[in-house]
């Protein structure tokens, strides 16, 4: 198996569990904050990861003037806006959210088939290239693991 193939497979695997654990969830329970907490609801991380992942790949990856959610008007269709580009989790943004599944699900289909469509078209060479990354520079490799597969396993738990 080579790191494409693998990077494919955990994608794939971590965008379904993303999308599971969402799912059956109720309003009151994607938007729940326990008293005197500082956690981020459930509604705010599971946006955060996709309007990040939207982000990382269209403008650091692909080097895009723009994210899809930016260029097709997901904005208008999902009532999600990000609190900036790259998209921060502040607890203002979180508090502040509103998040509906329904609506926000065909923008994270999309976010995902975009990642997919992009890491197919990666032969072993452009993922041992390096490009600038939000703090340093880095392989498309490593930048695909840290920043889309491995931020997805963190905000998961």
């Amino acid at each position: 198996m080579n790191l494409q193939h693998y990077l494919q497979e955990q994608l794939e695997f971590w965008h379904g569990t993303l999308d599971e654990m969402v799912r059956e969830c109720d309003a009151a329970t994607l938007h729940r904050t326990a008293e005197g907490s500082t956690a981020n609801t459930i509604a705010a991380t599971y946006a955060h990861v996709v309007l990040f992942e939207d982000f990382f790949v269209q403008t650091k990856l692909r080097e895009q003037p723009a994210t899809l959610f930016e260029r097709e008007g997901w904005g208008d269709r999902t009532g999600a806006a990000p609190s900036g580009w790259p998209p921060l989790q502040t607890p203002e943004w979180s508090a502040g959210l509103r998040l509906d599944p329904a609506t926000f699900a065909p923008y994270a289909a999309r976010v995902y088939e975009a990642t997919d469509a992009y890491l197919r078209g990666l032969a072993d060479d452009d993922l041992e290239a390096t490009k600038m990354g939000l703090f340093r520079e880095s392989t498309v490799g490593r930048m695909l693991m840290a920043g889309v597969y491995a931020h997805a396993v963190s905000h998961a738990g």
